[in-house]
């Protein structure tokens, strides 16, 4: 076998692969000797078809089925001759054609290869770490929130207000149409004045009806309206309230309290800041952690594999059209061209792939693995975090395919907690709702 290895690029190679005829013939007749066993035709036993007419018969299937052998065959001798790794997957030539009986094959690949680095010194890198404690208010605020998720309502007489629950049928017209538009059929349908969650104008249109008052609500969709038979059109919803009813203020009691698990309201508020406690501590880890990054992807400037950089950036788009897509959204939801949102998510792209590179050259060069017990200890607090589907978690990761779902993430956070105990880091205290930003909130 002959093989040839050209740079085509910092990074991009070329690799030419001639494979002798003999060993083309001896796998055509390897096969073809297999089909010879087994095959019927007319005139002959089975077994017994002469193996011209095997091969007359069957030669171009047969070499039609050993292209895929003789290829990864000879690219997996020709990696390791040429002593190199692929970064993704080979793109094969398009003239190679099949194999010919009594011809050498040629063929070629081409592939990107992982770049050659050593990882920046991360000993004693300086961080700062901010911190913050849960206070009293955010304790009642997040009791609110609670109260708000188990609201309950009674029949209210008179004009409906913010806050009040306005149960309605309607149908719904683009402005100037006689038929009614789909989705725009509400039948016994629930809304919460003040709540925002139906388009501009129409909670606050139905402010001041009562029950069994008719109304015509006008209103304008957005002009990013997830529908865009939709957007940016005047509309009319043709609207008869069944009901209004009015929310019962919460009494924050000891009932109260055993609506989520506890005892009594101490025990919940203690819970509760237990709570705020975690999301606080995680909010500062995560700061954290993407400050190290921040570090380490400045300090370590290379070149990256493009089919690398190119899958992940497929991977994220797709999760993010998806996930708008889920949502009812367009990609005018992103607040930014589509040109921009790419160019951005490809800089995102870029930088995971970059911190993945530097990352697993750290962890072999400190000897940093996942064990078998890190992986028993990530599935126990998968189940402990779904009450009720322990077993079902456990069984769900007991296929060793699954398993290896988690060991990426596992040996992530197992170096970048290594390169966290090497590094300086200071606390800062600060306001608490400025460190819960990074959650959104």
């Amino acid at each position: 076998m002959q093989v040839s290895l050209e740079n085509t690029g910092e990074l991009s190679r070329k690799l030419s692969i001639t494979v002798p005829a003999a060993d083309i013939d001896r796998m055509a007749t390897e096969r073809l000797e297999q089909i010879s066993k087994t095959v019927k035709m007319p005139g002959f036993r089975p077994g017994k078809v002469p193996m011209d007419v095997v091969k007359r018969q069957h030669g171009d299937r047969v070499m039609g089925e050993i292209t895929e052998r003789v290829i990864s065959e000879s690219l997996a001798k020709a990696m390791q001759e040429k002593e190199v790794r692929p970064a993704g997957q080979p793109m094969m030539d398009q003239g190679a054609g099949l194999p010919e009986a009594g011809k050498d094959y040629s063929f070629s690949v081409t592939f990107d290869v992982y770049p050659e680095f050593k990882p920046a010194k991360v000993e004693g890198i300086k961080l700062t770490k901010d911190i913050a404690e849960p206070t009293d208010e955010m304790v009642e605020e997040l009791l609110g929130r609670l109260a708000e998720s188990r609201k309950s309502y009674k029949k209210k007489e008179g004009a409906a207000v913010k806050g009040d629950k306005v149960t309605i049928n309607g149908e719904g017209f683009v402005k100037g149409e006689k038929e009614g538009f789909e989705g725009g059929n509400l039948k016994d349908f629930p809304i919460v004045l003040g709540s925002g969650s139906l388009i501009p104008g129409f909670e606050e249109n139905l402010e001041g009806v009562k029950a069994g008052d008719k109304k015509d609500v006008e209103v304008e969709f957005p002009k990013d309206y997830h529908s865009k038979e939709l957007a940016g059109k005047p509309a009319v919803f043709k609207c008869e309230v069944l009901r209004i009813e009015e929310a019962e203020e919460p009494k924050f009691d000891d009932k109260f309290a055993t609506l989520f698990g506890e005892k009594t309201m101490g025990d919940l508020r203690q819970k509760v800041r237990e709570q705020l406690e975690t999301d606080l501590n995680n909010a500062s880890e995560q700061r954290l952690k993407r400050a190290l990054f921040d570090v380490i992807e400045k300090d370590n400037q290379f070149d990256l594999p493009a089919s690398v950089v190119d899958a992940e950036f497929k991977a994220v788009w797709d999760a993010q059209m998806n996930d708008l897509k889920q949502r009812g959204m367009g990609i005018e939801a992103l607040g930014k061209s589509e040109e921009d949102a790419k160019a951005e998510f490809r800089t995102l792209a870029e930088r995971r792939v970059r911190l993945g590179l530097v990352l697993a050259e750290l962890g072999k060069e400190h000897k940093i693995q996942v064990e078998k017990a890190d992986i028993e200890a990530e599935i126990q607090s998968i189940a402990d975090r779904n009450p009720g589907m322990e077993d079902q978690v456990k069984q769900f990761y007991a296929d060793p395919q699954r398993q290896n779902e988690i060991v990426g993430p596992l040996f992530e956070k197992k170096v970048t907690d290594w390169v966290l105990s090497k590094a300086k880091v200071t606390e800062n205290k600060v306001d608490t709702k400025e460190l819960m930003k990074e959650f959104g909130q």
